[in-house]
């Protein structure tokens, strides 16, 4: 597996204090099995310019504690009402907190060469 990004982004992004990924991830799907868009970045999928910075574009928004699954659900159900998790590790690529609302919400920066939607597998099903 590379250790390399993706060349169209910012530079430099990873950030530098961004550190080697590893644990359980989380993503909010609108979809089971998740389409292709809903494990896609900003900068993949051309949206959040103005919103998000660059870098941050580039990064796939997760959460990284299960706890946080509950209050992002209470705060933005338009995300969607299905959980998949990931297990990530240095080989994948790098992440750091995102910031906001929810503690454990993280960017991960993956490899260029990562399938990122091999890595996801169904956890759950959240309605109201």
């Amino acid at each position: 597996m590379s250790a390399t990004f993706p060349s169209d982004w910012p530079k430099p992004c990873p950030p530098e204090s961004a550190t080697p990924a590893a644990g359980r991830i989380y993503r909010r799907t609108k979809k089971s099995p998740p389409s292709d868009k809903d494990l896609q970045t900003h900068h993949q999928k051309g949206t959040g310019e103005g919103k998000f910075s660059p870098c941050g574009r580039c990064g796939l928004s997760v959460l990284t504690d299960e706890a946080d699954l509950e209050h992002s659900f209470r705060l933005f159900d338009y995300q969607g009402f299905y959980v998949f998790r990931a297990d990530v590790g240095p080989e994948h690529g790098k992440m750091m907190p995102a910031g906001g609302p929810i503690q454990s919400h993280t960017n991960v920066w993956f490899h260029e060469d990562v399938d990122v939607g091999s890595l996801f597998s169904f956890d759950r099903e959240m309605r109201k």
